[in-house]
């Protein structure tokens, strides 16, 4: 039996540059080339001179909570004042013992501002008196000492700014306001720039329910006040602090009061310019590009049929497209209704979207969407009376903010040997605004459940865990459906070896303690759990204004863990047997 072997060459090349390159020959083969390509072919085409586009612009300036919130609410949104992220974000700064402190800050402002006024100490001392400063009750340790000795040298900055408010609406619980100091008129220029300052200071508080604790991100819903065709937004998964159009979805069906008429569309004439990109070829065959272009150096197989689809529209058509800008406002929705181009002939040409042809032709089922949102009924409901593309979306976000050092660091973690989920409190906020690690007595030396050299063999119901670990046992939830939730429950009160009570109840903002009972999907709790942190964040607006607001995020977490919980355990001395094993 033998066996032949064909040896042939192959004609197939993976690179582009024999079918792309010129090689001269001579004079007569480059007339002959010019002509191949159409160099030498004239056409009965005009130029574009000038372009007349009508644009509906629409603000986006109402904000509301999910749909699954407790409290539906609807808040108006400035978008050219204000960015996105503060307003879905910011967290009351009045509630808690952190406010406490916070007051007292705001307070030393107002006695800087009244020192840089020229004010005596008698009038600072007077003010001191009429708005004292109440430290929260149970503190302990240095939070007890900084609250006294702020007592001593600050005041109320909250109440101060509640009874200037009071005094301009004339109120007469305000009449002490300024009148209790020897030097009112002092003490009202003062106030003028306390208020001020406290209102730069911090972004206004979200409406409830923009944060949805059983999903453990953001979600919510922007609408327009006027055009009806407009539709409404959802961002339902929003966790990371990057804020975009593609963040957001259309929703048709969602409701968020009634709408006032379109205004009239914005009209922009520009004249248009020749599309230009790294790389183009030139529009002329015996012309010489730059040295950075290397079109020729393009490689795809035979079988690379984006590639080759790509370097054939920059080869023959890229000088056909020209570039028309048009600057619209942030924080809006554009449609474009109609393009008139004027050509150098002196014709006008109506230039309708692109996705209403698509649409029409292939019957609703388009392939290719660019910048689209995603359900936007703009372009089914469009008509030759009603022309109109798909929406852009144009959102009041930021472009960068800066992050600070976690409030709060919480992680949520499987632990599939004691069937439970665990929220594991790292970092908590304390008294003082400032953020500490979660120790509790009895986590110095050996960790709870781990028995003593001189400990005594005996029966134990249930090993302790560390503290700051939060159980959350799964739940089957009534109704149809048989929907598993992950509840929030409390360990019993947990005694150490040592005598020591361990606090075994959660403390941080994120697990909301005052809220019972407690749910978290389940399905936001993968396997490789998540880590949930709040933290001050600080960005500048389009205007130069400063924002500073507590925002929360939600970030991979680092696998399973286990907390080392057993239940009807014997332990004794380590190194010994039980009694009764052989």
């Amino acid at each position: 039996m033998s066996e032949w072997t064909r040896i042939e060459l192959s004609t197939r090349s993976p690179g582009f540059a024999r079918g792309l390159r010129a090689a001269l020959a001579d004079p007569l083969w480059l007339l002959a080339r010019q002509w191949q390509v159409g160099e030498l072919r004239g056409e009965d085409a005009a130029t574009p001179v000038l372009t007349t586009t009508r644009i509906d612009v629409v603000p986006i300036d109402r904000l509301s909570p999910s749909e699954a919130a407790p409290v539906k609410q609807v808040v108006p949104a400035e978008p050219r004042s204000t960015p996105m992220e503060p307003r879905v974000e910011a967290e009351r700064l009045d509630v808690g013992d952190p406010a406490v402190w916070r007051s007292a800050e705001a307070g030393m402002h107002m006695l800087r501002l009244l020192t840089a006024l020229g004010a005596k100490p008698a009038t600072r001392d007077a003010l001191r008196a009429s708005f004292p400063l109440r430290p929260p009750l149970g503190l302990a340790g240095p939070d007890r000492v900084a609250f006294a000795l702020m007592a001593r040298r600050s005041l109320d900055g909250a109440a101060l700014l509640q009874g200037r408010a009071l005094a301009v609406r004339n109120d007469p619980n305000a009449t002490t306001w300024a009148g209790a100091a020897g030097e009112p008129d002092i003490v009202r220029q003062a106030g003028l720039a306390f208020a001020a300052w406290a209102g730069r200071r911090h972004a206004p508080a979200a409406a409830p329910g923009m944060w949805e604790r059983d999903r453990v991100e953001y979600s919510f819903s922007a609408a327009p006040a006027s055009h009806p065709d407009a539709p409404a937004l959802v961002a339902a998964e929003y966790s990371d602090g990057r804020l975009d159009w593609y963040g957001f979805d259309a929703a048709p069906a969602l409701d968020l009061g009634p709408r006032t008429p379109a205004a009239p569309p914005l009209v922009r004439e520009a004249m248009p310019v020749a599309l230009r990109f790294h790389g183009m070829p030139a529009s002329r065959w015996w012309s010489f590009e730059a040295t950075s272009v290397g079109f020729a150096g393009l490689e795809g197989g035979a079988e690379d049929l984006p590639r080759l689809l790509l370097a054939g529209f920059a080869a023959v058509y890229s000088s056909d497209w020209y570039l028309v800008p048009v600057r619209l406002p942030v924080g809006s929705l554009a449609r474009v209704q109609r393009v008139d181009v004027l050509d150098s002939f002196g014709r006008v040409h109506a230039v309708r979207s692109t996705a209403e042809y698509d649409h029409a032709s292939l019957r609703g089922t388009r392939a290719w969407r660019f910048f689209e949102l995603k359900d936007d009924p703009a372009v089914a409901r469009a008509t030759p009376a009603r022309p109109g593309g798909p929406w852009l979306c144009l959102p009041a976000t930021l472009a960068a903010h800066s992050e600070g050092r976690p409030l709060e660091d919480v992680e949520l973690v499987r632990d599939e040997t004691a069937n439970l989920a665990w929220a594991i409190e790292h970092t908590l906020e304390g008294a003082t605004g400032r953020p500490h690690e979660r120790r509790a007595p009895g986590t110095v030396g050996d960790p709870p459940g781990l028995p003593k050299a001189d400990q005594p063999w005996h029966f134990r119901l249930g090993t302790a865990v560390p503290p700051g670990w939060i159980p959350f046992v799964p739940v089957r939830l009534p109704g149809p459906g048989a929907q598993i939730r992950l509840q929030r429950a409390r360990l019993p009160v947990i005694v150490d070896d040592a005598g020591l009570v361990v606090d075994a109840s959660a403390r941080a903002t994120l697990l909301e303690p005052t809220v019972t009972p407690f749910f978290v999907r389940e399905e936001e709790v993968p396997l490789e759990g998540v880590r949930v942190t709040r933290s001050w964040q600080l960005a500048r607006w389009t205007d130069g204004a400063v924002h500073l607001w507590i925002g929360r995020r939600k970030r991979p977490g680092r696998g399973e863990r286990s907390a080392g919980l057993h239940f009807d355990a014997i332990v004794g001395p380590p190194g010994d047997d039980p009694p009764g094993d052989p």
